[in-house]
C-alpha cells in the first residue's frame, strides 16, 4: 500500500510512479542502504527523460517521507504500533522490537 500511495498521484506518468518504489525497495533488499537525495539529483539533469523521471521519482519520494515522517500521526501511530508488537513479542522491551 506504501508504494501505491507514492505512486497515486503521478500515475499518468509510469516511470516516475514506479520510481517513488525504489528508495524502499531497496531497503527491501538490504537494510543497510539509505538513498538519499544527493544520489538522484545529480540525474535530473540528464538527457535521458526516463532517467529524470526516475530521479525525480526517487526524490518524490523522499520529500514525501520527510513530510510525513514529521507529522504528529505518524510519531503517536509508529509509538501505539511499537507498544503493541514489543507486548506481543516475549521478552522484547527496547523501543525497536524485532
Amino acid at each position: 500500500m506504501n508504494y501505491f500511495a507514492h505512486a497515486l498521484p503521478f500515475l499518468d506518468r509510469p516511470y516516475f510512479a514506479a520510481a517513488t518504489g525504489i528508495p524502499d525497495w531497496l531497503t527491501v533488499c538490504d537494510r543497510q542502504v539509505r538513498l538519499r537525495s544527493k544520489h538522484a539529483s545529480p540525474f535530473l539533469e540528464d538527457d535521458d527523460p526516463i532517467t529524470v523521471a526516475i530521479a525525480g521519482g526517487i526524490i518524490q519520494h523522499l520529500r514525501d517521507d520527510a513530510r510525513f515522517h514529521a507529522t504528529r500521526a505518524f510519531a503517536e501511530t509508529s509509538l501505539e504500533l511499537t507498544v503493541l508488537a514489543r507486548d506481543a513479542l516475549a521478552g522484547e522491551r527496547g523501543f525497536r522490537p524485532s
